[in-house]
């Protein structure tokens, strides 16, 4: 089992906290998040037919419990921010297309919104090009617009500003 760092733990933290504040009061919406110490895994499937395959455990996913939607994915990143890796996370979490609650009961990845939220620290390091590459990474890689609407790579910092919880009817 993989333990979660410090950094990684405190971005994610954060990154709760900013969803925590945008959720209150507003009926429907449920956060888990994959805390790495084995008791909640978070686990994404490509099911076609009676045949599912995990592809992505993110770290954190918001629920839309009213329409069995996930609302947002969100994965944290603290280390290995390598183009190759994220991605990886681009690719393999928009095919997926279901996840399964604790009690087995489905919620569909359908036009959801994919945020992967990489550590200040990281992202900003002088020299290391990681700012250019993820601003690369967002111009040019396509998702399936099926499932994933929109994705965003940012800082935590600027998180915040571009987190949105969307209208559903």
């Amino acid at each position: 089992m993989k333990r979660e760092g410090e950094e990684h733990k405190r971005t994610r933290n954060y990154v709760i906290s900013i969803i925590d504040k945008r959720i209150a009061g507003r009926s429907g919406l449920r956060r888990l998040f994959d805390d790495h110490t084995g008791g909640s895994n978070l686990k994404l499937y490509c099911q076609v037919a009676d045949v599912k395959t995990h592809l992505s455990s993110p770290d954190i996913l918001l629920l839309d419990d009213d329409n069995r939607l996930v609302e947002s994915i969100i994965e944290v990143k603290d280390q290995d921010v390598s183009p190759k890796n994220i991605l990886g996370i681009l690719a393999s979490t928009s095919i997926c297309n279901r996840f399964l609650d604790k009690d087995g009961a489905p919620y569909e990845i359908k036009e959801t919104q994919l945020y992967v939220v990489i550590n200040d620290k990281v992202l900003s390091k002088i020299g290391s090009g990681k700012e250019d590459q993820m601003a690369l990474i967002g111009e040019r890689m396509p998702v399936n617009p099926s499932t994933i609407s929109k994705y965003v790579i940012c800082s935590e910092k600027k998180f915040e500003k571009k987190f949105a919880i969307r209208e559903r009817h």
